[in-house]
């Protein structure tokens, strides 16, 4: 928790410091989606939806600088019918290049940084009786864990106006998790695929 709070108190002191220096602020919003990657995620779960948020401060006309937070839920696959969706919540600071600023078409490359906030049902094995099968007791408990992430990413911007455009972007998403009881960390990696519309102040 003392996580995202610094990643919160960083991202007004950058947003409170563009606006000061009215320079120019990218705000966005739009559909985050993720696809599970092999492994104990993509095996369980399949592709993730939901929507997400951010700001850009521009540091110069190339480099800008912000914060991205989104909710994604991941249905599960055929195979574990029943068992609830996953939830996960990415709160990210990022750097991105843009090649192309002042251009129609503005295609930039990034680094996201930051905390991943994931809910899922587990199953727990109560043996009672090892005579008795029927006496054993399976429990569903919901599990709530935070790992770090580190997503490189690449986008383009397609401009309607000067204040208007379209955002697309993908990237990959390294994010591994220690479940609270495990011994050993689970891999959460996905591909993000973000589509949304960003508008331009300056």
């Amino acid at each position: 928790m003392k996580n995202y709070k610094s990643l919160l108190i960083a991202a007004v002191l950058v947003l409170t410091a563009g606006f000061t220096a009215n320079a120019q602020i990218r705000l966005g919003a739009g559909v985050m989606s993720g696809l599970p990657m092999a492994g104990d995620f993509g095996d369980v779960y399949g592709f993730g939806i939901g929507a997400g948020v951010s700001g850009e401060y521009m540091v110069t006309d190339n480099i800008g600088a912000g914060l991205q937070v989104g909710f994604m839920s991941f249905s599960a696959n055929e195979d574990f019918d029943g068992l609830d969706p996953l939830t996960m919540i990415p709160v990210h600071a990022f750097g991105n290049y843009h090649f192309m600023p002042d251009e129609e078409f503005n295609f930039y490359a990034g680094l996201g940084l930051g905390m991943n906030m994931v809910s899922q049902t587990v199953l727990t094995f109560d043996i009672g009786n090892p005579l008795d099968p029927s006496d054993d007791k399976i429990e569903e408990e919901t599990q709530t864990n935070s790992g770090f992430a580190i997503v490189p990413r690449v986008g383009v911007n397609y401009m309607f106006s000067d204040e208007l455009g379209l955002d697309f972007n993908i990237g990959y998403s390294i994010l591994n998790i220690t479940p609270d009881g495990a011994d050993e960390s689970v891999d959460f990696s996905y591909i993000p695929i973000n589509l949304g519309i960003v508008y331009v102040l300056d």
